[in-house]
């Protein structure tokens, strides 16, 4: 059986608390999310089991950030205090 419909409605239907929109065209189920890990530009990869590996685009990383309980800036600000310093430069 063919359903048509959007993903803003298949959404709406689902229970927000374990189904979230990662990309224009890729809902998923975040109990079946095994890790999460940071790609290049603001990026996220979601790895479901040991065989499925999802990318969570830019316009989508704040709801992925805020159904896992982290938010994107946190992220950033580990990211930067693992870089190391720069001591001041003399003139």
């Amino acid at each position: 059986h063919i359903m048509r419909s959007t993903m803003k409605v298949l959404l709406a239907k689902l229970p927000v608390k374990d189904f979230v929109r990662i990309h224009r065209s890729t809902i998923v189920n975040i109990q079946r999310v095994t890790s999460v890990s940071s790609l290049s530009k603001g990026e996220f990869r979601l790895q479901l089991g040991t065989e499925t590996s999802l990318k969570v685009s830019r316009n989508y990383r704040k709801s992925i950030a805020s159904l896992l309980s982290w938010s994107v800036s946190s992220v950033l600000l580990t990211t930067l205090s693992k870089l190391p310093t720069l001591a001041p430069s003399e003139s």
